[in-house]
């Protein structure tokens, strides 16, 4: 079991954290290919370059990095991509207002707002950073009214039917994967 410290919090798990010597130890290398041949120290590397050799590191990225410079510094040094932490969610993208206003319009093609989502991917797109979906559709924040007949919103509205819902998924997640380009 191997120990790291990461976003402050101590966490185990099985190659979770290698050193160097047990790295290079562990695999052959030739010129050109180990991270650690130039005149950059490990402490002067970001995880994105440590483990550009095995596997690309990301971050779940929450909307309050973007208030903070010094986060958004770290993630562009440390990271290969990120993932929304939240704002890719259905209570994020969902448009309630609108999917409520106009519930016949938009009954099988729901209403979808991705103003939140344009801070991600204009950093990602600015710092050369992958940005990765994140759980298009998560039940814990997916909200009941648009389970619901015409979007109601009341705790007993009844449930649309089941055409209607495989519409508003396949609807809802081709539209996120149509407006966010893959990085």
């Amino acid at each position: 079991m191997s120990f790291a410290v990461i976003g402050g919090r101590p966490c185990a798990g099985p190659f979770l954290y290698q050193t160097v010597e047990h790295r290079n130890a562990s695999r052959e290398t030739s010129p050109g290919t180990d991270p650690f041949s130039g005149n950059r120290s490990e402490l002067e590397m970001g995880l994105k370059e440590i483990y550009r050799p095995y596997f690309p590191i990301g971050a779940a990225v929450p909307a309050s990095a973007f208030d903070h410079p010094s986060a958004l510094h770290a993630i562009a040094e440390q990271y290969a991509s990120l993932t929304c932490e939240n704002d890719m969610k259905p209570e994020a993208l969902l448009d309630r207002e609108e999917n409520q206003k106009n519930p016949a319009a938009c009954d099988r093609t729901p209403a979808l707002r991705f103003d939140r989502v344009v801070p991600y991917l204009e950093f990602a797109k600015e710092n050369g950073i992958g940005m990765r979906g994140h759980t298009l559709v998560w039940h814990n924040q997916t909200p009941r009214w648009f389970f619901a007949k015409e979007y109601r919103s009341e705790p007993d509205a009844p449930l649309a039917d089941r055409e209607t819902m495989l519409a508003r998924l396949e609807s809802y997640i081709r539209d996120i994967m149509d407006r966010c380009p893959a990085t």
